[in-house]
């Protein structure tokens, strides 16, 4: 499965959480119940939030350019006096 699939993959199954999280509050509201906003979105947040960092990251083209640490370092020779 490429990186493309995957984000998609991501993305609906993000779109499936914040539906699901969507109609519970509705019911919760249409039964009378008292909704509590904050507690009842910090789960599905919390999910939204790490799973579009993870479609961003599948999504992005991987970067082929070697990072600064990966760089070998050239052993300096030390002058000694004669």
């Amino acid at each position: 499965m490429s990186r493309k699939q995957r984000g998609m993959l991501l993305i609906l199954g993000l779109l499936a959480v914040a539906s699901i999280s969507a109609w519970h509050l509705v019911a919760l509201q249409r039964s009378g119940q008292p909704v509590f906003w904050l507690a009842e979105l910090w789960a599905p947040v919390g999910v939204l939030s790490i799973g579009l960092v993870s479609c961003l990251e599948y999504l992005l083209p991987p970067r082929n350019t070697p990072s600064v640490a990966a760089k070998p370092r050239v052993a300096r020779r030390s002058r000694r006096k004669a």
